[in-house]
């Protein structure tokens, strides 16, 4: 008995929320208006330490000008280490960015004139300053190599290359 008052109740009730519901919907004037809230957590990736914040170093100590040639005598691995927290299995970016050489856009410029440091990942050309793709924790190859402008002559001397390596999600 008490469950079949249950029951009528229900559908009852039921239908007044149908009915008010439908009603509100043929309501031509608007009958009150309230202020809706939104609350949400935004979460950021993961973030991401390079090199342990350290200068990334690559020596080729002597180098006979004569020689450059962008073969493999003074091919160097730029070694490097990325760590980012939680993100295993996760697809990244990376790039090389700074002063492409005006003779190679896979080189950064140096401070010769006609010097250049030319970039390979994973064992093709890197062009300066474009991402590439990889799943995080297997980082990319990446290997360092002087070159010059065909033709030229270098003057002996030290010589350096800057550059920043960054690091995001896509």
């Amino acid at each position: 008995m008490i469950q079949a008052v249950c029951d009528f109740l229900r559908k009852k009730i039921l239908k007044l929320i149908i009915s008010i519901c439908v009603s509100i919907l043929f309501v031509s004037d608007v009958i009150a208006v309230t202020t809706v809230t939104v609350k949400a957590t935004v979460m950021a990736a993961p973030a991401c330490t390079i090199n342990n914040n350290k200068t990334i170093e690559v020596n080729f100590s002597e180098v006979v000008t004569s020689r450059i040639d962008g073969g493999d005598e003074y091919l160097r691995l730029v070694d490097y280490v990325i760590y980012c927290k939680d993100a295993r299995g996760k697809p990244m970016n990376i790039m090389i960015a700074g002063n492409p050489a005006s003779f190679n856009n896979n080189a950064l410029q140096a401070d010769i004139t006609d010097l250049g440091i030319e970039l390979h990942v994973n064992g093709n050309d890197m062009e300066i300053n474009k991402w590439y793709g990889f799943v995080y924790p297997h980082k990319p190859e990446i290997k360092a190599v002087p070159v010059k402008r065909s033709g030229s002559k270098l003057p002996t001397g030290n010589f350096s290359v800057g550059a920043t390596l960054k690091v995001e999600y896509p």
